[in-house]
């Protein structure tokens, strides 16, 4: 058979029992975008002095960005390059990609186009208006385990904005799915990925060997459909 596309929500795409905890955000009328989750850095760039133990551990980061080259994770390499660059600016992750290699990313899209389509729904029948914009009250919080994009990622949250028309019982919208996120790292685990624990890569943000910086990125969908549609694979979708 083919994918099914509502395991992700107990086969109960209507009420959006999930299985996997995705904590969706409810939509709202307007354009705003919510706030940012308490996902702030977690130590000081460039505040403790030099020692040997950060030559040795930034020698153990390219360590690892050769790793993650020669075993295909070349996203995790890139954002670890980008760490010990020290640079500290924003970069776009292409999220249009991630979703479509992370089973894990790709299940948490699904699951909010659905959860979009109910709300879009429920206020254009609400305001009576064949036209509206909505955005999510809040970020949803993420995580995925697929090698490449768990190494590069792990944890991020996603918001989203929809322009809705109307027509009858059928709908479009132009939708908006956002990721954010910030490349930091823990102070207080021992957790090793690879030649260096996440404390050890901390303390190279806060020698100033490598610096934290934010990811950001937008995947932008066209979706039509009928009142009361939920199966994917029915409705026309463009960007998927």
């Amino acid at each position: 058979g083919g994918l099914n596309l509502y395991a992700f929500c107990g086969n109960n795409g209507a009420d959006l029992f999930d299985l996997f905890g995705y904590d969706s955000s409810p939509y709202i009328i307007g354009i705003r975008e919510p706030p940012r989750n308490n996902n702030l850095i977690k130590s000081t760039w460039n505040t403790e002095e030099e020692s040997l133990n950060a030559y040795l551990y930034w020698i153990g980061a390219v360590g690892n960005i050769l790793a993650g080259h020669i075993l295909n994770m070349p996203d995790a390499a890139n954002f670890l390059t980008h760490f010990l660059m020290n640079s500290g600016t924003p970069i776009e992750i292409d999220f249009f990609r991630m979703n479509r290699e992370s089973s894990d990313a790709k299940r948490h899209l699904k699951y909010e186009i659905i959860n979009a389509i109910k709300y879009a729904e429920k206020l254009s029948d609400s305001c009576s208006q064949r036209f509206i914009v909505m955005v999510t009250e809040k970020e949803s919080n993420v995580q995925v385990w697929d090698n490449n994009w768990h190494y590069a990622v792990l944890n991020y949250t996603t918001w989203a904005r929809g322009n809705v028309q109307r027509n009858g019982n059928c709908f479009y919208m132009e939708w908006d799915f956002y990721f954010r996120d910030i490349y930091d790292w823990n102070p207080k685990s021992n957790d090793r990925g690879g030649l260096v624990t996440d404390k050890q890569m901390a303390h190279l943000h806060r020698c100033g060997f490598a610096k934290e910086f934010e990811i950001n990125g937008c995947q932008t969908l066209y979706i039509w459909w009928k009142k009361g549609e939920r199966d994917l694979s029915k409705m026309k979708i463009l960007g998927l």
